[in-house]
């Protein structure tokens, strides 16, 4: 079921009227973390301008969300090129960083 909410995020993600997937998701197991992430690469375009944005998500048995990773230099970036290892390392921390007690 993890896998199913997972790739329904970023189905919803990438659906929006601007979003165009340029690199379809792959399940990747960041070194470290024992959670796969699907991560994607998208384009938005918005006013004119197109913008790179790698997207990864996670579902496991409580907590499901996608971590869109936009900085100034994905932004501009060949969508191609974006190094989704990464990506979904980043995204792993996020959850990570999500699951420890507050205080």
């Amino acid at each position: 079921m993890p896998e199913f909410t997972r790739d329904k995020i970023l189905e919803g993600a990438a659906g929006e009227k601007s979003m165009t997937v340029v690199v379809p998701a792959r399940e990747i197991t960041p070194d470290g973390y024992d959670i796969t992430v699907a991560c994607q690469v998208v384009t938005s375009k918005d006013a004119g301008v197109t913008s790179t944005i790698p997207m990864c998500a996670w579902g496991d048995d409580n907590t499901a969300a996608f971590v869109a990773l936009v900085t100034p230099k994905t932004a501009v970036q060949d969508p191609k090129s974006i190094d989704l290892e990464q990506a979904a390392t980043d995204t792993a921390e996020v959850r990570a960083e999500s699951r420890r007690p507050i205080g």
